[in-house]
């Protein structure tokens, strides 16, 4: 089993669908290409909701962190209509 563990999507939490300025949906290529890499089933988490009620809490707090101890915490990114 090939040995997985530099990749980013190990360090911390990454982003792997977001809105983009035009308000659609966008892949991030790069942490794609990690999951591609992976052998063994992996779990994606997705979470949407109206504005502020608490998403980027939820996604800190199911990846361990309490107080926003990770560099780049989820933040909320919201789609301008």
């Amino acid at each position: 089993m090939p040995d997985h563990s530099q990749l980013s999507i190990f360090e911390k939490p990454q982003c792997l669908i977001n809105t983009g300025f035009d308000g659609k949906l966008q892949v991030n290529g790069e942490v794609l290409e990690e999951l591609k890499q992976l052998d063994q089933p992996c779990v994606v988490v997705a979470i949407a909701g109206l504005y502020r009620t608490g998403k980027s809490y939820l996604m800190n707090r199911t990846a361990g962190s309490t107080s926003g101890e990770y560099e780049q915490p989820f933040l909320a990114k919201h789609a301008s209509s």
